[in-house]
């Protein structure tokens, strides 16, 4: 008898749980949107809005987890403190807008355009961002790790302060970015254009650095223990103070590269130090 009881005890408490529980957007939420083209702190979770037109639109702290947001047109809008995780994004056009604090992990955003945009300090992780055009974009302090960014474009991108810890980046362009004070440890960065990008006081510890064009990058400071060049173009790459304790100066890979400085494995080189 006992055991009957408490099994009809664990059955309304479920009720009870389950019936305070929503399991999808809120309606008046969802009209407000298509009413005004815009809905702040609303509860949009995992609303169908593929292919709307949402160019200014207002989304802040607003919950979109699950969204279904393909070919969605949102530039210049406001999704600053908003939460996009498990959402859908891919091919979505949306330059030019705010995406600070944003939670935007384990989402889709292939193909998506978020150039010019300002995404500081939002999470990422574990999302695949594919062929992305994040051109021009700000997004430092944010997290990427565990996430997906071949093929994506990052140019004159600002990365300061980021954590990209197992990121694969292999073909990105990365030209003209600011990677400093970052965490890339154990990213892939392979066949990658990176021209001058200033990657100083970072860590790229078992970065795969191979294939890719490093010209005229700077690594000051850089811990670069365990990376892997092979095959990268290291022409007029600033290695100054940085930690390269693997490899050996008289490599012919560092011949045309500015080591002073430089903690390598057979001394610290002071090749460069009065260029």
């Amino acid at each position: 008898m006992e055991n009957i009881r408490l099994s009809k005890l664990f059955f309304i408490l479920l009720i009870l749980i389950n019936s305070s529980i929503s399991y999808g957007f809120d309606n008046s939420d969802l009209e407000k949107l298509k009413a005004t083209g815009s809905c702040k702190n609303c509860d949009l979770t995992g609303v169908n809005l593929e292919g709307a037109y949402l160019d200014q639109a207002n989304l802040s702290y607003s919950n979109l987890s699950g969204a279904n947001l393909k070919n969605v047109k949102m530039a210049n809008s406001d999704l600053s403190n908003t939460i996009l995780s498990g959402a859908n994004l891919t091919k979505a056009d949306m330059p030019s807008t705010l995406l600070d604090n944003a939670v935007i992990e384990d989402a889709i955003l292939i193909d998506v355009n978020l150039t010019s945009s300002i995404i500081k300090n939002a999470s990422f992780k574990n999302s695949d961002l594919s062929s992305a055009d994040l051109h021009g974009t700000k997004l430092n302090f944010s997290k990427f790790d565990n996430a997906i960014m071949k093929n994506t474009d990052l140019r004159r991108s600002d990365l300061t302060n980021t954590s990209m810890t197992n990121v694969n980046l292999s073909e990105s362009r990365m030209s003209l970015c600011l990677f400093e004070n970052s965490n890339l440890q154990g990213s892939v960065i392979s066949k990658a254009i990176i021209r001058n990008t200033n990657f100083s006081n970072s860590n790229l510890i078992n970065v795969d650095l191979s294939n890719s064009s490093l010209r005229r990058s700077i690594f000051y400071k850089a811990d670069l223990k365990g990376s892997i060049l092979i095959g990268a173009n290291l022409f007029k790459v600033n290695f100054t103070l940085a930690n390269l304790p693997h490899l050996s100066s008289k490599d012919a890979i560092f011949s045309n590269a500015i080591l002073c400085k430089t903690k390598m494995e057979d001394k610290v080189s002071d090749r460069n130090c009065n260029n």
